[in-house]
């Protein structure tokens, strides 16, 4: 006799999730196909794409393939960056090296991120994980190792940390005029020369940043955002909505900054303080601590941000390849975390809803490595599946002409007609 569970009695598998687009608006405006995506930079006239078979993919903002690279690398990235000019890209990768590829497809450099080699000793290989570009260096990082480069492939400055690091970013818009580093829960400002100008501490390990001006910001692994600017500036700012830190993007006009996240969120640098009933503050100089709550489903977790030029528009995409549009500056919902009853002890919180929407022209789940505006009214998201989509804010429709009114009486029945 056997005994055990029918198959009449197995559960039916769930069903596979399908991305929901609820408003609309957006339009392809152009499909680009390159090959499994790992990882993608972005200048003011292309975008580099490269592919998981270590080869790198130019394409324009009409969605032109420009250029591709021979096979470089035996995998993707880990990490890459544009020059400030546009003319080449660094690249990060496993084998612990870093390499410039040129906009028409060529290779300029590979440089080995390691320490010098000492006689007697193996050398042990560590992956190259992170990269930035200064005015015509760039800076790439393997284990606690970071190298400063100049084009040719020599080290310009070569500094080892006391932890491994996490991050790297480009900070030489402001006065620091170097780069900026996050390793453990610290961050440090370093000069090309190799000098540090700031050292920044948290109380959380860093994952993230980014510079804007003469402000450094950093996502934590729990969520936070920690902001600092010269020796006056040092805020920590919490969205309590599972954000995660994993990327962080700057409105043009630095009003607003936003994290990826669960639920993603933006704060409010511009000084508005709109009204909350928890508010525990009147006035009090720095960004608002109160966030502007994204990703308002259960969910859908943002994995890429960014801003549209010159405006308070952020787009989001989701896990499921949902693009969202949000208005910072529309209608806010205020609500808190807490017990009603204890007001002080609240969590206040805005939330935003989605202006337009629009997945995958497949309809069907992909998975999204990067998100960027191309011009004012389009928007790119790249697939890991290798599809580069461009969409387009679809102008509203044209508003029909309204028919004249109905006539209560015809000349034949009204009674100033009648005789």
């Amino acid at each position: 006799t056997l005994v055990g569970p029918s198959s009449a009695a197995r559960p039916a598998p769930a069903a596979a999730p399908r991305p929901v687009v609820q408003k609309g608006g957006l339009a392809v405006s152009w499909r680009a196909d390159v090959g499994s995506v790992t990882c993608v930079a972005q200048s003011s006239a292309c975008l580099a794409v490269a592919t998981d078979d270590g080869a790198v993919v130019f394409v324009d903002n009409a969605g032109e393939i420009t250029a591709r690279s021979p096979q470089i690398a035996d995998e993707g990235p880990n990490a890459m960056a544009f020059s400030h000019d546009g003319a080449w890209v660094v690249a990060a990768f496993d084998d612990g090296r870093a390499r410039v590829v040129r906009t028409d497809g060529t290779l300029a450099v590979e440089h080995a991120v390691a320490p010098e080699p000492v006689a007697g000793k193996r050398a042990r290989r560590v992956a190259a994980t992170s990269c930035t570009t200064l005015e015509d260096d760039f800076v790439a990082s393997a284990g606690k190792l970071v190298h400063c480069c100049a084009l040719t492939g020599d080290v310009i400055h070569a500094i080892t940390f006391d932890a491994p690091v996490r991050a790297l970013c480009d900070a030489s818009a402001g006065l620091f005029r170097g780069y900026a580093v996050a390793h453990g829960c610290v961050c440090v400002l370093i000069q090309r020369d190799g000098e540090v100008n700031w050292r920044y501490a948290s109380q959380r390990p860093l994952r993230s940043l980014l510079c804007r001006g003469d402000f450094v910001a950093a996502g934590t692994f729990d969520g936070a955002v920690q902001v600092w600017g010269g020796e006056d500036l040092s805020a920590s700012l919490q969205s309590f909505c599972r954000s995660d830190g994993e990327a962080l993007a700057w409105s043009a006009d630095g009003a607003f900054l936003a994290v990826t996240g669960a639920r993603a969120a933006c704060f409010d640098f511009s000084g508005d303080r709109p009204p909350h009933p928890y508010r525990r503050d009147r006035g009090e100089d720095g960004p608002d601590y109160i966030p502007r709550v994204l990703g308002f489903q259960d969910g859908s977790r943002e994995k890429c941000v960014a801003w549209a030029p010159g405006g308070a528009i952020l787009a989001t995409v989701d896990a499921l390849g949902v693009v969202r549009l949000w208005n910072l500056r529309g209608r806010l919902k205020k609500g808190g975390q807490g017990h009603p009853q204890q007001p002080e002890l609240m969590k206040p919180q805005f939330f935003l809803f989605p202006q337009l929407d629009g997945a995958h022209p497949s309809g069907d789940v992909e998975k999204p490595c990067f998100l960027g505006w191309l011009s004012a009214d389009t928007v790119a998201v790249a697939y890991e599946c290798g599809d580069v989509v461009a969409l387009r804010v679809a102008p509203p429709p044209a508003v029909a002409a309204a028919p004249p009114p109905p006539l209560i009486f015809d000349k034949a029945t009204d009674p100033k007609n009648v005789m």
